[in-house]
Parts: C-alpha cells; sequence; structure tokens
C-alpha cells in the first residue's frame, strides 16, 4: 500500500471490518509500495516509519489517511506531534533516511511477487488486488483458515503456519531471461555511448504512460552511481490507433538529423493533445532547425522505414504495447512504474559493476 493512493485510503474501512470478524485469527502486516508517479507517497512512508520507530505506525497511519489530500512536510509533523511523538527523534529519523533500506526491501518484494499498483494484498500469499469489497476478502481467508486448521491438527505449531504455507511460495521476475538483438547504430541515445548497461525505449509520442518515462530514464542516465554505465536508446513503436504518433515520430527523427532529437523528444511529450504537422513545424523553428531541410526530411522514406524496422524488432522481441523497455536486450517490466528506484537494483543485481 502507499498513503497517496486514494484507493488505498478507501480499502481501510475494509481493512478494519476484517479486524473485527476476525480479531483471533487474522494478521495485517503493512508494505510500503510508492507509485512513482505520486510525489509524496515516499515522504509520508518515512514518516510513517519514522513512528513505527516510537511505537505508534498504526496510529499515524490512521492520521495519514484521515488527511491524504496534505501530505507536505508540514501535516506530517504535525501528525507527529498530535501523537505526542518525539519530534527531534522523529526527525532525526526522517534526515537520516533510517527507513529507506526498509521501504526499498518492500518495494523490490513488490516487485518479486508482481504487485502491481496499489492497493495489493497476500492472504497467506494468495493475491487480492485492488479496494475490494469485505466479501472478496472473507472468501479467501475463510479458505487459509480452513487449510491453517488442518496443518494445525496434522501437528504444525500455530506460529509456523503461516511460514509452511508460504515455503514454495512462487515469485516474479521482473527481467525476462529471453535476450534480444536490436539495431542501435544511428539511433537518438543518451548517456554513455559505450555503456555496459544498455536501455532500449520503445515508445510512441501520443501514448500519456510514455510521457511518464522519458525522466526517470535521464535520472538514471545522471545518477552518479551509475557514472559512464547507461545508455538510453530510443525507439518508435506508434500504436495503430494513434493517428499522430507516427507523424510525431518521423518529426523527432528529422529534428535528430540535424542533433536536436531529445529536444523535440520532449516538446511533443509536454504538448501531446497538441501533435499536429502544423506543430511539428512550429517546434522545430524553435529549435532553431534548418528549416527546408526538416520538412524534406520529414517527406524522405527512409525515416518511415526506420519506425517500420523499430516496430518489426519490438514484435520480434514480443513487444505488446507501449512503453517496453530491455535492459541489454531483457525484457524489463517492473510492478510500480519506469522509476530509477525500479531500475537500479535490478542493473545491481544481473549487471554489476565489472
Amino acid at each position: 500500500s502507499e498513503f497517496q493512493c486514494p484507493f488505498c485510503k478507501r480499502v481501510e474501512d475494509t481493512l478494519k471490518q476484517v479486524r473485527e470478524t476476525y480479531p483471533n485469527d487474522v494478521r495485517i502486516v503493512w508494505k510500503n509500495n510508492a507509485l512513482p508517479f505520486h510525489n509524496r507517497a515516499l515522504p509520508a512512508a518515512a514518516a510513517a516509519m519514522a513512528a513505527h520507530d516510537q511505537g505508534k505506525f498504526w496510529e499515524y497511519h490512521e492520521k495519514v489517511f484521515a488527511e491524504q489530500q496534505d501530505l507536505e512536510d508540514a501535516k506530517l509533523e504535525a501528525h507527529a506531534v498530535a501523537l505526542g511523538l518525539d519530534i527531534a527523534k522523529w526527525k532525526a529519523h526522517i534526515a537520516a533516511q533510517t527507513s529507506k533500506p526498509a521501504i526499498d526491501k518492500d518495494m523490490e518484494q513488490a516487485g518479486q511477487v508482481n504487485a502491481r499498483g496499489t492497493p495489493n494484498f497476500f492472504i497467506n500469499g494468495r493475491n487480492l488486488v485492488g479496494a475490494v469489497p469485505l466479501d472478496a476478502f472473507k472468501k479467501l481467508i475463510d479458505e487459509e483458515l480452513g487449510k491453517a486448521k488442518a496443518k494445525i491438527a496434522a501437528g504444525t505449531p500455530a506460529a509456523e503456519v503461516y511460514a509452511a504455507t508460504i515455503k514454495d511460495g512462487r515469485s516474479w521476475e521482473p527481467l525476462d531471461p529471453k535476450v534480444n538483438t536490436f539495431t542501435l547504430d544511428g539511433y537518438p541515445f543518451l548517456g554513455a555511448e559505450n555503456g555496459d548497461v544498455v536501455i532500449v525505449e520503445f515508445s510512441d509520442f501520443q501514448c500519456p504512460f510514455c510521457s511518464r518515462v522519458g525522466a526517470p530514464l535521464k535520472a538514471l542516465v545522471a545518477d552518479p552511481e551509475l557514472a559512464g554505465r547507461v545508455k538510453v536508446v530510443f525507439k518508435n513503436f506508434p500504436l495503430g490507433f494513434h493517428e499522430q504518433a507516427k507523424p510525431a515520430a518521423t518529426a523527432a527523427l528529422a529534428a535528430h538529423r540535424q542533433g536536436k532529437f531529445w529536444e523535440m523528444h520532449d516538446k511533443l511529450f509536454a504538448s501531446q493533445q497538441e501533435l499536429a504537422a502544423d506543430k511539428f513545424s512550429t517546434w522545430a523553428q524553435e529549435l532553431g532547425l534548418d528549416m527546408a531541410k526538416f520538412e524534406a526530411d520529414v517527406k524522405d522514406p527512409a525515416l518511415g522505414a526506420m519506425i517500420e524496422k523499430d516496430m518489426a524488432e519490438g514484435q520480434a522481441a514480443g513487444l505488446e504495447g507501449t512503453p517496453t523497455v530491455y535492459i541489454n536486450g531483457r525484457k524489463f517490466e517492473p510492478t510500480s512504474g519506469f522509476s530509477p528506484e525500479a531500475f537500479k537494483p535490478i542493473i545491481a543485481k544481473y549487471f554489476p559493476k565489472k
């Protein structure tokens, strides 16, 4: 769960009903899974974990959800004051990022069990997604209680039932084992030209989800911990139902011929609702492009062929939609979005610095 998600707040009343229905049989464990597009989810998680350090997690958790519309630092501190926490200790906990390893571990674990989005529940390892009604919880809980009682009757101590239940549980692998090969020469890229971590992004300029990927990838390239290692290559995969996606891709590649791909890329994504041929020309002028060359290049069949080649490579690699990202040829499907925090542990695990 996370504190900025409206659905996470909505399900809290249902969880209270679960506790009331099963006062002696159910334990609820909170795991942080801050989504990248909720900019106050991580600060709220850190604040709640600082309250947990003083034995007040659930009380703090209730206050945060009760005033979810305000997750700014002042309000987070006000909750701590209202609960009588040692404020100096609470602030020091946050400033030292004491809970960051635990939060990072939670988010990594969310990826391992394919917990896409929030809220996401696992009842003795069985997944239940979303702010569902009490009956949906009861169905799984009752089934699992039946199994638990059978284990206890067979001699498993009650305290060991959960561990016995999940010992053979399956985990999700966000990095596909299949290694694909892509054409890289001549394509626009960010970062280290000879980096050992090559991230290939297939994107569509009219896709709203694609517009969220650029900033995290730029942040990853700029991360000092990965200095000189990351190369991000952009490939076009215009979807058929986005009528301006292919013309926009062509305009971006025409700008690439004049060394301005990323500048055009940013303009296209910043103005997705305005994509049209006249706008492409306006933006090209704003970027100081040679307009005669730009207008000629957007009509060059070679650029269309380049886009078609991208699409063929994407389809061969199992691409089904956008955005789709590959790390060193392996399809990457993080559960919590394409944030730098999603990439870094995968890079560290599978592609450690040599």
